[in-house]
């Protein structure tokens, strides 16, 4: 069972998954009984539009609510059970009703449900395999139980450990932020404009350490204004979303929610907790380290659950202009990476539709010819 005791951002998620899966009476039923209500238990937690669980054929095992296996927005997890080097199928959950992507630490929550479901299915065939060897199977349905028993136990942790305080970013697709699990709905203060505070921000996030000057914002939001307005405007905006950002700072202190050094503005490293972006690359980074195939499917799959669309959408100024351009087409063309990888992984592993449906993706992702995806669709016999 993976170790979960850490720092938690849905605590509040943990501690409902944790009363979900704490029930006696789910592990008193037979563990084909068990699946449907353990995975709807799942959906209600997570929140979720549906779930299926499909066997290495790709037919239907189980599903609650809507079929999620088209959406985007979906995570789909190999269904391994423990002691087997060999998938059983798939489980795929979501999108989450936010219609925001999962974090990471949802990610591997809904991977120990995988596995939670995994070992009853893996049970369940043996039992019916096996009805004579009633040893065997009471030694192995306790041991899923003490799985089950530490996935509780791990939850619980994960509820009562400290909540990471700071801001949450999700800029693949539209930009969305979060302060401790509620979204920013407003950006500027009394006298600033809400859209220029939310596009100073996100110019902010894209630099990083690079930071921004003052002469590059004032072009891209008040290109057309003279000097002297545009600088007027441009602090009472600043100062609107440091106290934004930083509620509690006093009105002529800065404070250090967004610092100014050496002519460049720039966001303080400590007030971003975590972001979709930072998680694409750490996932893509364990998929490349990967020695299992499965393990190596499971961050590919996280990786294409992150991906909203194109990074900062929606931003006001700032994702219309050319400054976000080369960011954006680096992480389009990950993602096309990441669907190719897939196609081709599901495609050696004999799942015909998983492997058409990740190269209709990444080809209409492309928004152009993408000969590579062309040619596996044809191999596959699926239309373009």
């Amino acid at each position: 069972m993976r170790h979960l005791v850490g720092r938690a951002e849905y605590s509040g998620i943990a501690e409902r998954l944790q009363r979900a899966l704490d029930d006696d009476l789910l592990m008193a039923q037979t563990p084909d009984r068990a699946i449907e209500p353990a995975l709807a238990r799942l959906v209600r937690t997570f929140r979720l539009r549906g779930a299926l669980l499909t066997d290495a054929e790709g037919a239907p095992l189980a599903q609650v609510g809507t079929d999620p296996s088209a959406d985007a927005g979906s995570l789909r997890v190999p269904l391994r059970a423990t002691g087997q080097t060999s998938t059983a199928g798939t489980a795929v959950f979501g999108p989450k009703r936010t219609h925001l992507p999962f974090t990471a630490q949802e990610m591997t929550l809904l991977s120990d449900g995988a596995l939670f479901l995994a070992d009853l299915l893996d049970l369940g065939h043996d039992q019916d395999r096996q009805a004579d060897a009633l040893s065997d199977l009471s030694r192995r349905k306790a041991g899923v139980e003490r799985r089950g028993e530490d996935l509780s136990r791990a939850l619980g942790a994960a509820a009562q450990a400290r909540v990471t305080t700071g801001f949450r970013v999700y800029a693949l697709g539209p930009l969305r932020v979060e302060r401790d699990g509620v979204p920013l709905s407003r950006w500027g203060g009394e006298k600033a404009g809400s859209r220029q505070a939310e596009a100073i921000f996100a110019f902010l996030f894209d630099r990083g350490e690079r930071g921004v000057a003052k002469d590059e914002i004032l072009e891209l939001i008040w290109p057309d204004v003279d000097l002297e307005r545009a600088d007027l405007a441009f602090h009472r905006t600043l100062g609107g979303l440091r106290t934004v950002l930083e509620p509690s700072r006093r009105a002529r202190d800065r404070g250090d929610a967004i610092t100014f050094h050496h002519d460049r503005y720039r966001l303080d490293p400590g007030l971003v907790a975590g972001s979709d972006v930072a998680d694409l690359e750490a996932e893509l980074l364990a998929a490349s380290q990967a020695t299992d195939v499965t393990d190596r499917v499971t961050h590919l799959e996280r990786a294409r659950a992150l991906y909203r669309g194109d990074y900062l959408d929606d931003c006001p100024f700032y994702g219309d202009s050319s400054a976000v351009e080369d960011q954006r087409e680096l992480l389009r063309g990950r993602w096309i990476d990441v669907l190719l990888s897939l196609g081709e992984v599901y495609e050696a592993g004999g799942d015909r539709p998983a492997a058409a449906a990740a190269f209709r993706q990444a080809r209409q992702a492309a928004g152009e010819p993408l000969p590579s995806a062309d040619a596996a669709l044809s191999r596959l016999g699926s239309p373009i």
